[in-house]
């Protein structure tokens, strides 16, 4: 890809942020969700952290197992959903064809009623953010590689 935009992988460049207040980017797979004029917006999937959801939150017993990922440093209480499940629709939105995020009550319903595993979502709590410009920039900058992404 030339340009970043909604729907494809940010790779942190591999010699960059072993050190430092921005680590946890040390090679980072970013999954961009937002791109536009106004910034950009994606959540690290590859930082597991050492909570599951039943830890952090009562309203999630569907989910209590499920890891819970550190989605980047912005947004302290921001939970995003990450999943595959086309049949959320309307209240979740697919950010690029097979990928979709949000759909919480949707998920859990789907969860409890037995249609879809809990394991076919992915939680990530905060985000990482780009103000207009800056992550072209960084792209410029060789900070990041940029990747297509898929469902897989």
């Amino acid at each position: 890809l030339p340009v970043p935009e909604a729907g494809c992988l940010l790779l942190a460049h591999p010699q960059l942020f072993s050190e430092g207040p921005q680590k946890y980017f040390h090679q980072a797979c970013i999954f961009l969700f937002e791109h536009s004029a106004e910034g950009s917006a994606g959540i690290i999937l590859n930082r597991r952290t050492s909570l599951t959801m039943g830890k952090v939150s009562s309203e999630t017993e569907a989910f209590g197992d499920n890891a819970l990922y550190l989605g980047g440093d912005v947004g302290r209480d921001c939970i995003h959903l990450l999943h595959s499940n086309a049949k959320l629709a309307p209240d979740a939105t697919e950010i690029v064809n097979g990928v979709f995020m949000g759909g919480f009550e949707g998920a859990r319903t789907s969860v409890e009623a037995g249609d879809t595993s809990a394991e076919d979502y992915r939680w990530f709590v905060r985000y990482c953010g780009w103000g207009p410009g800056q992550l072209e920039s960084e792209v410029g900058l060789n900070v990041w590689i940029l990747a297509a992404a898929s469902p897989s």
